[in-house]
């Protein structure tokens, strides 16, 4: 959640000043960054602070196989979702082509978007195998050792 809170700041700093200081595209370009990362930052922070919550918990061994096949679950659905972010960024910047009213912060707003989704899906990709691959090493062989 680090990584995701770090690209989140990053972002909605360098949105805030590339709105004020740019125009046309790339102005909308910066403020859907801006935009998104206030989310993106959220569920970092909620992240964190449930971390620090359960971090103190103690938890069974089949708890802590629910809790960790949920977590990677989570992160294997927003791979998922992250796919559409790029579609939708796609669909954005190719009806920005038509031209009209809208094309530059049609463009803007899918280049942001697929630049979003490209980050979300290798951090929550990512993500997914990394819990995965401590489950592997660490729980399933408590597990199968309990016969469980």
């Amino acid at each position: 959640m680090l990584t995701l809170g770090g690209w989140s700041a990053v972002n909605i700093s360098t949105g805030i000043v590339g709105s004020l200081t740019t125009s046309g595209t790339t102005q909308h370009f910066h403020q859907m960054n801006s935009l998104w990362n206030t989310v993106n930052l959220s569920l970092s922070l909620g992240g964190l602070l449930r971390y620090n919550k359960d971090s103190s918990k103690s938890f069974n061994l089949i708890e802590s196989m629910r809790i960790q096949l949920k977590t990677e679950r989570i992160f294997l659905i927003n791979s998922i979702v992250d796919i559409g972010y790029i579609g939708a960024g796609t669909f954005l910047h190719n009806r920005s082509l038509i031209g009209g009213t809208n094309a530059e912060l049609q463009k803007g707003f899918g280049n942001s978007l697929i630049m979003q989704g490209a980050f979300l899906i290798l951090f929550d990709t990512a993500a997914y195998f990394i819990h995965k691959k401590n489950r592997l090493k660490l729980l399933e062989p408590i597990v199968n050792s309990k016969g469980l």
